[in-house]
């Protein structure tokens, strides 16, 4: 059985440093641009300084750390490192990569959600990588990564992070993501239990019932017609809280802009690959500690989900993020932060 924990609320960060934070992430040079083919092919994309001086200002690492290197990140202090080699070739597919923070910690992968980049963990990176050696990557199709032809599949995305692993000399590490990354995550646990420290799901699901299948099935027609502005009146009602879009018009005016630099036949090939998703009856298998994190106010993958995945694996707990819609990560970075490095330092 499953333990259960609300999450108790803090004060997370104000709406200007969140929309400021936005407004540097949409601007962040390292996103491939709408007919800049970068990403289809070989050799590296281009780095650039983005927001990792700003994230670096909102925390306010002790010290007197100074920021170094490119990317996101808290920047260097002694043993916080900041690593950013932009890409990995692995199967068939080049995979962007950037590691941050000590490279003697314990390692710690956060996938995307199917719209995310790297940089859209910009609350989460300064503050885990003091504590573990910090993996973020774009899947194949997504951003700076490769977009080759589909279809895509889950196993396939589990068999690139497996083998980007491997590139990089790592055996095992705490695995983790949100959305379309922790289902990602669900199945590198299954297809790679042994390499499977601990395992942290967010806003995930482990099946796609015809309800969810009706909005993504939405989501791959606004997106076949390739015009920013339908994707985004199909998608990001379902990714905010109202009270978030409320609280922060610019931000959603900075989606928006973001929204005209997507490859959407990569977007589709990804929402097709999640149609096909089903691990519930093997969601038994995992022995791995699990952390399953699930907003109070996500109405595309919610708490009934959440609730599905923490009973059905043996050592699960169940965190519910309160005032948080899908992006929790986003919504309430602070009590994301807290409920994910609550849960790491139990697992030693």
């Amino acid at each position: 059985m499953y333990t259960f924990d609300w999450v108790s609320k803090r004060a997370d960060l104000s709406p200007d440093k969140i929309a400021l934070v936005d407004a540097a992430w949409v601007s962040d040079p390292r996103l491939p641009r709408r007919g800049d083919h970068r990403h289809r092919g070989g050799g590296t994309a281009a780095a650039g300084q983005g927001i990792g001086e700003l994230v670096h200002g909102l925390y306010e690492p002790s010290g007197g750390d100074r920021l170094r290197g490119r990317g996101i990140g808290p920047g260097a202090g002694r043993g916080r490192e900041v690593t950013a080699m932009p890409r990995m070739r692995v199967g068939d597919a080049h995979l962007y990569y950037e590691l941050h923070g000590p490279e003697e910690a314990d390692v710690l992968v956060l996938s995307n959600g199917i719209l995310m980049s790297t940089a859209s963990w910009v609350f989460q990176t300064p503050v885990l990588s003091r504590h573990y050696r910090l993996l973020l990557y774009d899947c194949r199709g997504m951003w700076q990564s490769d977009h080759p032809p589909g279809p895509y599949a889950m196993n396939q995305h589990a068999d690139d992070l497996a083998g980007l692993l491997d590139e990089l000399g790592i055996e095992r590490a705490h695995i983790g993501g949100i959305s379309y990354g922790g289902e990602v995550s669900l199945t590198f646990a299954l297809r790679y239990p042994e390499r499977t420290r601990s395992l942290i799901i967010a806003d995930a699901v482990s099946r796609v019932d015809p309800w969810l299948r009706t909005v993504v099935e939405g989501w791959i027609v606004a997106a076949r017609t390739g015009d920013p502005q339908t994707f985004f009146n199909a998608t990001v009602p379902w990714n905010f809280s109202p009270e978030f879009v409320r609280l922060h018009p610019n931000l959603m005016a900075q989606a928006l802009e973001r929204y005209t630099h997507l490859d959407y036949d990569a977007v589709v090939h990804l929402c097709e690959c999640f149609l096909a998703f089903n691990v519930l009856d093997r969601l038994g298998e995992i022995a791995a500690p699990t952390c399953v994190l699930v907003g109070e106010w996500d109405i595309l993958k919610g708490r009934m989900y959440a609730e599905e995945i923490a009973a059905s694996i043996p050592s699960a707990e169940l965190h519910v993020i309160p005032g948080a819609g899908h992006a929790t990560c986003w919504e309430r970075p602070e009590t994301f932060n807290s409920a994910l490095l609550g849960f790491l330092t139990k697992q030693g």
